[in-house]
């Protein structure tokens, strides 16, 4: 068991790494820095154990503990090959130490440091937040007992198994191989996606512009100023963020693709990337899809109209190769998004709200709001500027682009694709924003810049913007610095020991009642540490995780029949126990001051019985009156 923060950060660096790091130093060299090649090793790892999982969940196959240890060792040996092949020939004391070497060395500073911020951010925490974190960590357990990807959720959720899986699955190995509590393995893991989204941005602006000030600030924005990716830690969105961090990656290797298209390995690694974003999260597969619209319409456009007749059918090569490999990529998702289609497929829809309908504005103050607070209106009004300033650059147009896209996907009125929302769109606005505010920022400085005769004047502007950046950095970062919901942390310290007490104490079988409240679609969420029984202790509730509205419409109608029922309780009245009969529960889990049933109430009923009181956290034992 890995039982300190330097073992888990290793860990984490061969799990999210060491896959990919083997493809990236034995593929022929590239004119990428070493930042680049590291966000490179980063998705093709998450993609890699997202595919490879895939495969052998299709052969029936499971990894035992020892069976992950000898496969990363394998893949261990083979990185160290590599390397070793890389290097051969050289002669180290002719070695000098180099701009690119001081530029890498001060990348992994700043990355360091985003990674030291985000755990900052999420200091104090127990468990993972809010309602999307209680299935994501059942479903990191699954996988972690079952060696693998389930095919059902049952027994304890009926429901056939189709969500995206590869944050659970590679957060499974790692808790695995660390002998970590799949909670903690979540957040661990979790928050250093979050910061690894702003080396994703950072090889997409190298991509698009090949400039390490833009690109640079532009991970830097993402890492320390923007209220999202940050806020995430709130909501639990770590499916997201995995997505997020492969949508960068996507995208840049189809910006690579148009400009090389007869690079075998960009088209292979095209097709894993794409492969991953859509095992990482179906909103980043939508985000990826609207990028290449924007890029095959734009090409199109430009070759119609600035290609003479002849050359026309040359010049869309690259839109060729793009269609082979986003094609290579679907196909290996492929027998994954077939279960998708054929379990949520009737969630797909395609709507338009009239820009007359005044009921959609208190959806829209909720837009707002999810752009704010007020320093990140100011970032996002500065990114406007910075897109409009894209569209007329002919290396930014495309992100530009598509940001607009996605600020026009993002309103409430217009086109709905379904089962995406506005408010999707909203949150994760922050990406194009950054590239854009980045671009927008350093072209407008260098314009600034240009007017300068003296190198001397110019070196001093330089330093003024330097100056200016990190003064923008660092108010966000202020202004960031404490982005926990209280009222999103539905468990803390007090329900972990809880919890830990019914695990050692409480048979596997036992059945509890906890509060509820009504959560969206109609469907029910817990209101405290009750609510992690199921994926912490291994112990039903009435409520399991939502996901059981995915599940067996009849299952999933009596389960929310008993949430109403016990959304109303105050005391142990008549309903009280026929729902204790009806449900079969046998104990009763709350928290003082959270939910409608207390404590208060319950210690006046016959028949329930106080077996646990401790930081406000009450367990009782039912017996029928």
């Amino acid at each position: 068991m890995v039982n300190n923060p330097v073992g888990l950060v290793l860990l984490a660096i061969v799990v999210l790494f060491l896959p990919g790091a083997v493809w990236v130093v034995w593929r022929q060299p590239t004119d990428q820095d070493g930042l680049e090649q590291l966000a490179e090793a980063l998705g093709l790892s998450v993609a890699l154990t997202a595919l490879g999982g895939l495969l052998f969940f299709i052969l029936g196959e499971r990894l035992t503990g020892g069976d992950l240890r000898v496969a990363y060792a394998v893949l261990g040996i083979a990185c160290a090959g590599g390397v070793a092949w890389r290097l051969r020939g050289v002669r180290w004391a002719e070695v000098r130490f180099s701009r690119s070497m001081l530029w890498f060395g001060v990348g992994l500073g700043a990355l360091a440091g985003i990674v030291v911020w985000r755990f900052y951010q999420a200091r104090g925490m127990v468990f993972p937040a809010w309602v999307d974190s209680v299935h994501h960590v059942f479903i990191v357990r699954k996988n972690m007992a079952l060696g693998g990807l389930p095919e059902t959720l049952a027994p304890e959720i009926e429901t056939f198994f189709s969500y995206h899986y590869a944050f659970h699955l590679i957060t499974a190995w790692f808790a695995r191989l660390g002998g970590l509590e799949a909670t903690e393995a979540v957040l661990w893991l979790g928050q250093g996606l979050n910061a690894l989204v702003a080396l994703s941005v950072y090889r997409l602006g190298k991509a698009l512009w090949g400039d390490s000030r833009r690109s640079g600030l532009a991970a830097l924005l993402v890492g320390f100023a923007f209220q999202m990716p940050a806020y995430y830690l709130a909501w639990g969105r770590y499916t997201l963020l995995t997505g997020l961090v492969m949508l960068p990656l996507a995208m840049a290797a189809v910006v690579e693709i148009l400009r090389r298209p007869g690079s075998v390995e960009t088209f292979v690694r095209l097709g894993v990337l794409s492969a991953g974003v859509a095992l990482s999260h179906y909103t980043a597969l939508l985000l990826l899809g609207v990028f290449c619209l924007v890029v095959v319409l734009g090409v199109s456009w430009g070759v119609w109209r600035l290609s003479p007749p002849e050359a026309r059918a040359q010049r869309l090569l690259p839109l060729v190769a793009l269609g082979l490999g986003l094609g290579l990529g679907g196909g290996l998702a492929l027998p994954w998004l077939w279960r998708v289609i054929w379990h949520l497929g009737g969630q797909a829809a395609v709507r338009v709200v009239s820009p007359l309908d005044a009921s959609q504005l208190g959806y829209w103050r909720y837009i707002l709001d999810l752009l704010g607070p007020r320093h990140n209106h100011i970032l996002m009004g500065l990114a406007g500027l910075g897109a409009i300033y894209g569209l007329t650059q002919a290396r930014s147009r495309l992100i530009a682009v598509w940001g607009w896209v996605l600020a026009f996907l993002m309103l409430p009125w217009g086109i709905r694709l379904g089962p995406f929302r506005p408010d999707h769109m909203a949150i994760v606005l922050f990406l194009p924003a950054a590239v854009c505010l980045a671009d927008g920022g350093v072209g407008g400085w260098h314009f600034i810049v240009d007017q300068l005769s003296s190198p001397a004047a110019r070196r001093i502007a330089w330093g003024v913007g330097a100056g200016l950046a990190l003064a923008v950095l660092s108010w966000g970062a202020w202004s960031t610095r404490t982005v926990i919901n209280p009222t999103t942390q539905l468990a803390d310290a007090a329900d972990k020991m809880a919890l830990d007490w019914v695990r050692e104490n409480l048979p596997p079988e036992a059945r509890f009642l906890i509060n509820v409240t009504s959560w969206q679609g109609g469907t029910y969420r817990g209101v405290d540490g009750g609510y992690w029984l199921l994926p912490y202790a291994g112990r039903m509730s009435i409520l399991p995780p939502v996901l059981y509205a995915w599940g067996d419409p009849e299952i999933a109608a009596q389960i929310n029949r008993w949430a109403v029922q016990a959304a109303e309780l105050k005391d142990c009245d008549e309903a009280f126990w026929l729902l204790v009969k009806e449900a079969e529960l046998e104990y009763v889990y709350v928290r003082e001051g959270v939910g409608r049933l207390q404590p208060a109430a319950l210690n006046q009923c016959r028949g329930v019985v106080p077996i646990y009181r401790r930081q406000g956290v009450f367990i009782y034992a039912l017996e029928a009156p």
